[in-house]
């Protein structure tokens, strides 16, 4: 039997929605009533993009959405939607923060009305890319962070409980440019980051980096390592005396009977 693709329904589109400029989309959610969650940035109310976020009905009818932002460029490259239907947007913001870019973390209720925002970074460049909500019940967000003017960029991770308070964050000193352009959870409770890294010849190699749940390299306990030395050094000295007690029975084996006619 021949199946054939069938276009379900189309792309929605209304001049109500958008600007004089550029509105996209950077990610897409299913929400908890079979509809959709669209988050990316809009310059329909400011001029400057904004953080925007959309809800559809499973039929792609606009049922409501929102904006969030500043005087500057504010955008969500990722989203969650929540159990209890309230969405949780990341990515970055030029209008509140500390630096040129800083990542932004926004919390709505189930209608997109705001209930809270936290931003993170120094002075310079830093931004989200990916986030997830981590099993811990907190999110955890990926992109990467610039320490210096005329510095490098280099991946970062960073973990915040459910208040969007920061627990901890991660990342390298490289002196070449890379980043973090998704996260997952693994099932063992931490994270893994890929993106890509610059190499000497400014070429880009992909970037695969594994961060344990609390920040850092899992590390064994010091008395598991303690009981794996000594279990190692027994097997090695049961291995030693089993050789030599072999060698030895071999000598005795090999030596030749006295003869009784002298």
């Amino acid at each position: 039997m021949a199946v054939k693709n069938r276009f379900v329904w189309k792309y929605y589109s209304e001049p109500t929605y958008g600007g004089p400029f550029n509105d996209e989309a950077h990610t897409l959610t299913e929400t908890n009533n079979d509809g959709y969650a669209i988050a990316g940035d809009t310059t329909f109310q400011s001029g400057n993009e904004d953080s925007w976020l959309a809800k559809t009905d499973s039929r792609e009818n606009m049922q409501w959405n929102q904006t969030y932002g500043g005087p500057q460029i504010d955008t969500a490259l990722s989203a969650v939607s929540m159990n209890d239907g309230s969405y949780v947007l990341a990515g970055y913001t030029s209008s509140f923060g500390a630096g040129l870019n800083d990542a932004w973390l926004i919390k709505t209720d189930a209608s997109g009305t705001l209930q809270w925002n936290k931003t993170y970074g120094g002075s310079y460049d830093d931004q989200a890319y990916a986030m997830v909500h981590s099993s811990g019940g907190g999110f955890a967000l990926a992109g990467q962070i610039r320490t210096s003017a005329n510095g490098t960029t280099n991946y970062w991770l960073l973990a915040t409980a459910s208040s969007g308070n920061m627990k901890w964050n991660k990342t390298n000193d490289g002196s070449l440019d890379n980043s973090a352009c998704a996260l997952v959870q693994a099932e063992d409770g931490g994270f893994a980051l890929a993106g890509f890294a610059n190499t000497q010849g400014n070429a880009e190699d992909v970037l695969l980096v594994k961060i344990n749940g609390n920040g850092g390299t899992a590390e064994l306990p010091l008395l598991l390592v303690i009981s794996s030395i000594i279990a190692i050094l027994v097997i090695l000295l049961v291995v030693i005396l089993y050789f030599a007690r072999k060698s030895k029975v071999s000598l005795k084996t090999r030596q030749l009977p006295l003869s009784l006619d002298d």
